[in-house]
């Protein structure tokens, strides 16, 4: 699996849209080739940062969706509401799941 975390802090008067900009994310990244999940993570201090937190099958399946026209959507109506601050990516070396009992 391959993690890629946005770190970013919402622009004022972006809250509102915040909801519409989430089903945009997910309503082109679900049919990436790749894509796994995305989550979006609001910062506890109340500064209006946030996190997103895109899952990919591999490195390359990223590569090619963020060097797409899909993503120039995705970051297009992102930067209406945020200024992304860092960009990160990991490849998975080892996790632990938690599974209900059988």
């Amino acid at each position: 699996m391959y993690r890629v975390i946005y770190r970013c802090t919402l622009r004022p008067c972006g809250e509102p849209a915040l909801d519409q900009l989430v089903q945009c994310w997910a309503s082109i990244m679900k049919s990436a080739p790749g894509f796994i999940a995305i989550s979006l993570f609001r910062g506890l201090d109340g500064e209006g940062r946030y996190c997103a937190i895109s899952d990919w099958e591999s490195e390359a399946k990223y590569l090619a969706f963020f060097q797409g026209p899909d993503h120039e959507q995705v970051a297009a109506a992102s930067a209406e509401l945020f200024s992304t601050d860092q960009r990160e990516a990991y490849n998975l070396v080892y996790q632990v799941t938690l599974r209900g009992e059988e």
